[in-house]
């Protein structure tokens, strides 16, 4: 969301964001630093799944607007879709229709060369229909790069020691060679079964990182995963 609306308003906005990129989003505590920042913004924009911030935002409640949280967040159509959500709300309040609209045109045609370069370096790799065991945060991501996903598993805190045999026999049965973790949902369980199964363990990122280029920070998110996946020394 921070990275979407940077993308929107450019840098006559004054933007922060709550969680940092490595962080779980759903589960975080407010510092007082944060907190009295919220009180002061003109608009609080948080995805569907945030709503453990509503509780410390309800003297400012009419300034919190929900973003649908969409699976597949590395896909570039569902960054766009995000976007898309979030301009009437920045357009209202922030930045005037007419600069969004510029700004909108060029986002959907670098996205759209964003895509074919992340899937063209898969397929030139030749990991296209790969087998993968996965992090449901990223199967639907892993999906549109173009592996096969052969089975799915959720954080070591919710999954039971059967399910957890469950994905092991799925990566056997299916002969995984990767198995992808999700940075923000912690990497133990996948790097033990990776191990276990004798693969390679990959790990995307859900969130960009505005620190480095706020402009660009979903692109290098996107292509940042995709080096990931393709180096064989990583991580």
């Amino acid at each position: 969301l921070e990275s979407a609306v940077r993308e929107l308003c450019g840098d006559s906005v004054r933007v922060f964001g709550l969680a940092p990129p490595g962080m779980c989003p759903g589960h975080f505590d407010l510092t007082p630093e944060q907190f009295r920042r919220l009180l002061g913004s003109k608009l609080v924009l948080r995805f569907d799944f945030q709503q453990n911030l509503d509780s410390a935002v309800q003297r400012i409640r009419e300034r919190v607007v929900s973003i649908q949280g969409r699976t597949g967040l590395c896909i570039p159509q569902t960054y766009l879709e995000t976007c898309r959500e979030v301009m009437p709300f920045v357009e209202t309040t922030l930045v005037t229709p007419e600069v969004l609209q510029v700004r909108l045109a060029a986002l959907e045609v670098r996205l759209e060369r964003l895509s074919e370069t992340a899937r063209s370096r898969v397929r030139d790799a030749g990991l296209d229909r790969a087998k993968v065991l996965v992090s449901h945060h990223q199967s639907t991501f892993a999906e549109w790069l173009g592996l096969e996903v052969v089975g799915t598993f959720r954080s070591a805190e919710v999954m039971t020691p059967g399910e957890i045999e469950a994905c092991l026999a799925a990566a056997r049965h299916g002969e995984a060679h990767l198995v992808i973790a999700n940075l923000q949902e912690g990497t133990d369980l996948a790097r033990n079964m990776a191990r276990t199964v004798g693969a390679r363990l990959v790990v995307f990122s859900n969130f960009p990182d505005t620190r480095a280029d706020a402009e660009h920070a979903f692109d290098h998110l996107v292509l940042s995963n995709v080096d990931h996946l393709l180096d064989p020394q990583d991580p």
